[in-house]
């Protein structure tokens, strides 16, 4: 049981004429293709409001249920003298994070505030074609709004949706719960509270006191409204009405509210973009005007793919009643539901109210992390608001740790990932689009083939093959290198490439010699055919990557707010190109060390000769075993000390002019084994807490992220060799069941 639990209700004075409450002009207007995608809905026409409202004395606020009673002034008079405040100072929120202190706020005009608040809502969906009062209509229904204050102490409220209202009225029902009607909810709630609230829009062009409303608004102090949430896109236009519906039209229009993981809101500045919109508002908040902002704290990827229930559970937190209504099999009919399950609705309503605790839990089980892993000085005290941004914050500290950098030395840590990280990332190689060093920036995935297509029918025992643990093994048995790779590269797409055949590559790398350059897990390749080649022998170990320009590479394939890559088929960009295997046909393929290793002892003779001749090497990147160092010392004294120089040659050979690159840049690395590292203490400490508790499930959704941020375009750790060696590993081992076992796929 939520332990602030408080329903709005209506007393006997509340019935009568209540247009002003439920006069929503539902003119939701689809403006543009990305508005359908954030709203989902289509054309709503206005509708008549009802007149009168049926009350339900019997389900206002029962003392039996659980239900805390408070009058008007007695919640005002909390909210206002109580340890935990709704209204707070500005300062209570520092800059870049999204928890507060409870810092209480005067409203006396003289300083800008802060209002956090939790927020959820109920809807339905009619089915289609469907008719309220007459009218065609589709998209969601509102039922309720449901808010708190972010802190413990302030009171959970219940408002009915004003179109709630009219489907009691129209249906001759009785209502329970306060109908919202300000045009923007949480002014509701701060009425609720006591407060003498308003709030009122204007345009650009309106004068306010022979001002325009925005030089007049920006003379204001100002109230950020900061509204916590679950997928808050849900959230969204529920919370607004009739004109104020418009304002957040024009936010997405202007990208100044995006979904991406996660609804986030911006302000547009270029250079110091803040994390809450502008909205054309004033508040009138105890007679004093503010200018309005509005922050969405969007919880939903925090944890990945995991839902409110798993994200509450792992921060200690039990939700009862959280599947209360899909037990009734009242989750499509929430509008029925506030009718005939009034109790059990309100109890499922008022539970997806313990978002900010969420998020505090999920901050103290992060610093638990950090503080097991040695590096608790470097947490900022809440991890960020994607799982795979945390992790990688993660990474970081324990590299900042290994180079003994301070945790408030910033310039030393660009310094460090400029020289020892940035060269082999994704963003830096996808940004060489003049050569083919841009073919090294993808990192390939996992295996999806048919082994046996033609077979369309089985019977009998049937096995579900599976490599227990496959990426978290790869992880632990990976190097992780520091320092700059060497890169083979040509002009891109140029016809005068003279690519090398892969034997040549090898013979150059000194395969099969004691002073093989070639480290296994620090090196990979993209190879092809001759154009118009096809083998002789068919293979199908490697896979093809075609479909797509170099050139267009260097756009990011991901939007970079994502910022997460546990589920990248939800964010791949067309332009990347495809990836299929070819039996007699190889292009762009990425190849490593398990590669070779499949060449040598398991492809025949005439195909192993075959694919040595006629596999040319498009681009290649390499650790050189001769290059390596044992200590972070011995690599900083090698790169400080480094006298090698480059030069550029021109000068003519045979009758052609010839441009020769001589690079000598230094070339020295340094690597630490990634469980060593990292993953055998998540895994370790993971093993000191029962499965289904929330440190268990933390550390193992660390330890599933970690090979993610390990590859992805967005985080300076991230390391395509590194990617494409751990994936190689999974490919080759599903090559060697589908193939060992005749499996089907």
């Amino acid at each position: 049981m939520f332990s602030r639990v408080q329903t709005a209700t209506l007393s006997e004075s509340q019935t009568g004429d209540i247009s002003k409450h439920t006069a929503q002009n539902d003119s939701e207007s689809i403006l543009s293709h990305t508005l359908v995608e954030m709203r989902g809905l289509t054309h709503i026409p206005p509708h008549n409001p009802p007149t009168t409202l049926q009350i339900d004395s019997e389900h206002m606020v029962d003392p039996a249920k659980g239900y805390s009673v408070e009058t008007l002034s007695e919640t005002a008079q909390n909210a206002s003298q109580g340890h935990n405040p709704v209204i707070l100072t500005r300062k209570a929120r520092p800059k870049s994070s999204y928890l507060c202190d409870p810092l209480k706020g005067v409203v006396d005009g003289s300083d800008s505030l802060l209002i956090p608040l939790v927020i959820d809502t109920e809807f339905w969906e009619p089915s289609f074609p469907a008719v309220v009062s007459g009218v065609p209509f589709t998209g969601r229904r509102g039922v309720t709004v449901q808010i708190c204050g972010a802190f413990e102490g302030t009171p959970a409220v219940i408002f009915a949706h004003p179109h709630q209202a009219q489907y009691a009225q129209e249906t001759n029902r009785v209502i329970r719960h306060r109908v919202y009607h300000s045009g923007y909810a949480p002014v509701d709630y701060l009425q609720y509270l006591g407060y003498e609230a308003s709030i009122a829009r204007y345009n650009n062009d309106t004068l306010i006191h022979g001002m325009l409303s925005a030089d007049y608004m920006d003379s204001l102090p100002k109230v950020q409204f900061v509204t916590y949430a679950f997928f808050a896109l849900a959230e969204l236009y529920m919370m607004v009405q009739d004109d104020f519906i418009q304002d957040v039209d024009d936010l997405v229009h202007n990208k100044f509210l995006t979904m991406q993981r996660r609804l986030a809101t911006n302000d547009g500045r270029p250079n110091y973009p803040q994390d809450a919109c502008r909205m054309p508002w004033i508040l009138t908040l105890e007679g004093h005007e503010y200018g309005v902002e509005w922050c969405f704290v969007d919880a939903y990827a925090i944890h990945g793919k995991g839902g409110y229930k798993e994200v509450c559970a792992n921060a200690g937190i039990h939700l009862e009643d959280k599947d209360s209504m899909k037990d009734l099999k009242l989750i499509d009919k929430m509008h029925e539901a506030y009718f005939s399950h009034p109790d059990e609705f309100d109890r499922y309503s008022l539970g997806d109210l313990r978002v900010y605790d969420a998020l505090r839990g999920n901050a103290e089980n992060f610093r638990q992390i950090w503080r097991s892993l040695g590096v608790e000085a470097y947490y900022s005290g809440q991890p960020e608001l994607t799982i795979g941004a945390s992790i990688n914050k993660l990474l970081q500290a324990k590299v900042y740790h290994q180079f003994d950098i301070a945790p408030s030395d910033k310039q030393t840590r660009e310094d460090m990932y400029e020289k020892y990280c940035t060269p082999s990332s994704a963003e830096h190689l996808r940004a060489r689009i003049d050569s083919t060093t841009a073919l090294l920036s993808k990192v390939e995935g996992g295996r999806c083939r048919n082994n046996r297509p033609t077979v369309a029918h089985l019977e009998g025992v049937l096995v579900d093959l599976d490599l227990k643990g496959c990426y978290g093994e790869g992880q632990r048995n990976q190097p992780y290198p520091f320092g700059r790779p060497v890169i083979i590269e040509y002009p891109a797409e140029s016809p005068q490439n003279k690519y090398r055949t892969l034997r040549q590559f090898l013979r150059t790398m000194h395969w099969h010699r004691p002073d093989c350059e070639l480290v296994p897990g620090l090196w990979h390749a993209r190879v092809s055919l001759a154009p118009n080649y096809r083998l002789k022998y068919a293979q199908d170990f490697l896979a093809s990557w075609f479909g797509f320009r170099i050139k267009d590479m260097h756009q990011k394939p991901f939007n970079e707010k994502i910022a997460d890559l546990e589920d990248p088929l939800l964010e791949l960009d067309v332009r990347t190109g495809s990836l299929k295997v070819f039996t007699h046909d190889i292009q762009n393929a990425v190849i490593g060390h398990d590669f070779i290793q499949w060449l040598e002892h398991v492809a025949s003779e005439h195909q192993r000769d075959e694919l040595l001749d006629k596999l040319q090497v498009h681009a290649a990147m390499v650790f050189p075993a001769s290059q390596r160092v044992k200590s972070l010392e011995q690599l900083n004294e090698r790169v400080t000390n480094h006298k090698g120089q480059n030069e550029c040659i021109v000068r003519i050979e045979k009758g052609l002019l010839t441009k020769i690159n001589r690079v000598q840049e230094c070339h020295a690395w340094y690597a630490v084994n990634l469980g060593e590292f990292l993953v055998n203490a998540l895994l370790a400490y993971r093993s000191l807490y029962k499965k289904k508790t929330p440190l268990n499930e933390m550390y193992k959704l660390a330890v599933n992220t970690l090979y993610g941020d390990l590859v992805s375009p967005f985080f300076k750790t991230s390391n395509t060799t590194v990617g494409n060696n751990i994936t190689a590993r999974a490919r080759a081992a599903c090559w060697y069941m589908e193939k060992g076992l005749y499996a089907l796929q």
